[in-house]
């Protein structure tokens, strides 16, 4: 098995092992990347929604990474036999404790804190409406009562200049009438707001924006009647604020806004308190993004030396089937030598073989010759012979 994979080691090309291992480095860090938090964090509709919800993922995360070191140290705890180790884990341990103690406890303070801010502010915000309100009935009630003291005079002048008055009473009891009507709405503005400061709706409301008080009316000049000499014209009828009516139920609900002496409270939208369901789904989200985290940094942390050793191993592959080329051309070229060299021996031996007979019988034939011609001769040569 293992030959068979180095084989596919050594055959696989190089840009083929480089692409794949960058391709497959890529995939795990896409698997890493945490998709649901990032779309958590995009999910929020205005900037305190956002706040709530980044709040709750660290929130999240904090609970999640303390309970896995928590996991962690309980599991070395248990597998380690020295006293003094142990003592540091349970001190760990204790120390995990107090840190997830102090996130609730944080988490209970942001939401305790955020609610008492929004108390405040609204509280600020309908004072400040009341003050307005109250400003505003002022104004009417000085505008009637100056209506009321410039009727009376021009009645006077008129029945001392023995003039007609009825004329002049008409028209002064219509501004009359107009500045009753202002004062008697101002004074049900300023009684709904009270209502709306004492009501349980807004006993712990968001933070509205402080709303800006309006502008007082101007006092109306001593009027007269006009056509008589020395007589002052008699002045329109004073510009009044205009009152809204208050909603039937005496307070604005959460997320409407509502109109107070002029003054409009703006929408109130808590969103710092976000629904529990909403926050399971944080954390389940957070959860498997973490999953996702862990299980992927293993595998990157993995894939890296791996990859790392699939390179090394694949460059001493090539090396070693390099050199067992190599050898085996060189063991083919000794065999082909080594052949070529048994070849001619056995060539020298044959013609070796061929020659020696002929040479033993001219050699006997010398000697016979010699014998005939001169014995000592003879008897000489073969002593050399034998030697």
């Amino acid at each position: 098995m293992f030959k068979a994979i180095g084989n596919l080691i050594h055959k696989t090309p190089w840009w083929v092992t480089l692409t794949g291992g960058l391709v497959t480095l890529v995939v795990l860090v896409l698997f890493t990347v945490p998709i649901q938090v990032i779309r958590l964090h995009e999910s929020g509709n205005t900037p305190q929604e956002r706040r709530a919800i980044e709040r709750e993922i660290n929130l999240a995360f904090g609970d999640r990474a303390l309970n896995f070191a928590e996991n962690v140290v309980q599991a070395m705890r248990e597998r380690t036999q020295d006293n003094a180790r142990q003592q540091e884990l349970e001190h760990a341990l204790s120390e995990i404790a107090r840190a997830k103690k102090e996130l609730a406890t944080a988490q209970t303070d942001i939401n305790r804190s955020a609610k008492e801010l929004a108390r405040e502010t609204t509280d600020q915000a309908l004072e400040a409406a009341q003050d307005a309100a109250q400003a505003a009935l002022d104004a009417a009630t000085g505008a009637r009562e100056a209506v009321e003291q410039a009727k009376t005079d021009a009645v006077d002048l008129l029945r001392e200049r023995g003039l007609d008055t009825a004329a002049a009473a008409a028209s002064f009891d219509g501004m009359l009438r107009t500045a009753v009507d202002n004062e008697r709405a101002a004074r049900e503005s300023l009684d709904s707001i009270e209502k709306m400061r004492h009501s349980p709706e807004f006993e712990s409301p968001p933070s509205p924006s402080k709303p800006a008080l309006p502008a007082l009316p101007a006092l109306p000049a001593k009027p007269a009647v006009p056509g008589v000499p020395a007589i002052p014209a008699m002045p329109a009828a004073p510009a009044m604020l205009a009152v809204p009516a208050l909603p039937a139920s005496h307070a604005a609900l959460p997320g409407k806004g509502s109109f107070v002496a002029g003054i409009q409270l703006p929408p109130v939208v808590d969103m710092t308190a976000l629904p529990d369901g909403f926050r399971g789904e944080i954390r389940r989200k957070v959860d498997g993004d973490m999953w996702r985290i862990g299980v992927g940094s293993a595998l990157i942390l993995a894939f890296i030396p791996l990859f790392v050793v699939l390179l090394i191993s694949k460059y001493f592959l090539g090396r070693s089937r390099r050199a067992l080329a190599v050898a085996e051309e060189k063991t083919q070229q000794a065999q082909v030598s080594d052949v070529s060299r048994q070849i001619t021996e056995a060539r020298l031996q044959a013609l070796q073989a061929q020659v020696e007979p002929h040479f033993l019988y001219n050699t006997l034939a010398n000697v016979q010759a010699l014998t005939e011609v001169d014995p000592p001769s003879a008897h000489q040569m073969v002593g050399h012979l034998i030697q």
